[in-house]
Protein backbone atom coordinates (compact mmCIF):
# COMPACT_ATOMS: atom_id res chain seq x y z
CA UNK A 1 0.00 0.00 0.00
CA UNK A 2 3.01 2.03 0.74
CA UNK A 3 4.69 1.64 -2.21
CA UNK A 4 1.16 2.90 -4.49
CA UNK A 5 0.97 5.71 -2.73
CA UNK A 6 4.55 6.66 -2.85
CA UNK A 7 3.79 6.59 -6.89
CA UNK A 8 0.59 8.62 -6.43
CA UNK A 9 2.73 11.21 -4.67
CA UNK A 10 5.43 10.53 -7.54
CA UNK A 11 2.93 11.24 -10.46
CA UNK A 12 1.47 14.57 -8.18
CA UNK A 13 4.76 16.10 -8.07
CA UNK A 14 5.43 15.60 -12.07
CA UNK A 15 2.02 16.77 -12.75
CA UNK A 16 2.95 20.04 -10.89
CA UNK A 17 6.64 20.01 -12.88
CA UNK A 18 5.49 19.97 -15.89
CA UNK A 19 2.30 21.72 -15.38
CA UNK A 20 0.11 19.02 -17.25
CA UNK A 21 -2.28 15.96 -16.34
CA UNK A 22 -1.65 12.56 -16.26
CA UNK A 23 -2.65 11.55 -19.51
CA UNK A 24 -0.26 14.14 -21.06
CA UNK A 25 2.81 12.58 -19.85
CA UNK A 26 3.45 10.23 -22.86
CA UNK A 27 3.64 13.87 -24.84
CA UNK A 28 5.62 15.22 -22.22
CA UNK A 29 8.29 12.00 -22.60
CA UNK A 30 8.55 12.34 -26.06
CA UNK A 31 9.24 15.79 -25.91
CA UNK A 32 12.10 14.29 -23.55
CA UNK A 33 13.18 11.64 -25.26
CA UNK A 34 13.68 13.90 -28.58
CA UNK A 35 15.56 16.32 -26.70
CA UNK A 36 17.82 13.77 -25.10
CA UNK A 37 18.39 12.27 -28.63
CA UNK A 38 19.50 15.74 -29.56
CA UNK A 39 22.28 16.37 -26.98
CA UNK A 40 23.40 13.15 -27.52
CA UNK A 41 23.21 13.32 -31.46
CA UNK A 42 25.89 16.65 -31.06
CA UNK A 43 28.65 14.74 -30.94
CA UNK A 44 28.23 13.29 -34.18
CA UNK A 45 27.37 16.60 -35.89
CA UNK A 46 30.17 18.01 -34.44
CA UNK A 47 32.81 15.60 -36.03
CA UNK A 48 30.64 16.07 -39.29
CA UNK A 49 31.29 19.52 -39.46
CA UNK A 50 34.78 18.90 -38.53
CA UNK A 51 35.41 16.93 -41.59
CA UNK A 52 33.67 19.65 -43.57
CA UNK A 53 36.16 21.93 -42.33
CA UNK A 54 38.94 19.91 -42.73
CA UNK A 55 37.94 18.84 -46.30
CA UNK A 56 36.92 22.50 -47.07
CA UNK A 57 40.54 23.59 -46.08
CA UNK A 58 42.14 20.87 -48.42
CA UNK A 59 40.61 22.50 -51.37
CA UNK A 60 41.56 25.94 -50.19
CA UNK A 61 44.77 25.67 -49.47
CA UNK A 62 45.57 24.42 -52.98
CA UNK A 63 43.08 27.34 -54.92
CA UNK A 64 45.07 30.06 -52.56
CA UNK A 65 48.13 29.31 -54.11
CA UNK A 66 46.91 28.76 -57.63
CA UNK A 67 45.75 32.17 -57.08
CA UNK A 68 48.57 33.90 -55.40
CA UNK A 69 50.96 32.63 -58.26
CA UNK A 70 48.70 34.06 -60.71
CA UNK A 71 48.41 37.78 -59.12
CA UNK A 72 52.05 37.31 -58.92
CA UNK A 73 52.38 36.87 -62.57
CA UNK A 74 50.28 39.22 -63.67
CA UNK A 75 51.65 42.04 -61.82
CA UNK A 76 55.14 41.23 -63.15
CA UNK A 77 53.60 41.10 -66.74
CA UNK A 78 52.02 44.48 -65.99
CA UNK A 79 55.40 46.10 -64.37
CA UNK A 80 57.49 45.24 -67.45
CA UNK A 81 54.58 46.63 -69.41
CA UNK A 82 54.14 49.96 -68.01
CA UNK A 83 57.85 50.43 -67.88
CA UNK A 84 57.57 51.82 -70.94
CA UNK A 85 54.73 54.54 -70.48
CA UNK A 86 54.70 58.01 -69.71
CA UNK A 87 53.54 59.64 -66.34
CA UNK A 88 50.01 61.13 -67.07
CA UNK A 89 51.50 64.58 -64.89
CA UNK A 90 54.64 64.99 -67.04
CA UNK A 91 54.68 67.47 -69.47
CA UNK A 92 56.76 66.59 -72.85
CA UNK A 93 58.91 69.13 -73.84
Amino acid sequence: MDDIENRLQELETLKRKYGCELEDFSKVIEGLENSLQYWENLDLQEETIKNEIEEAKANYIPLAVQLTQQRRAAAHTLEHKMVGLHPLNETTS
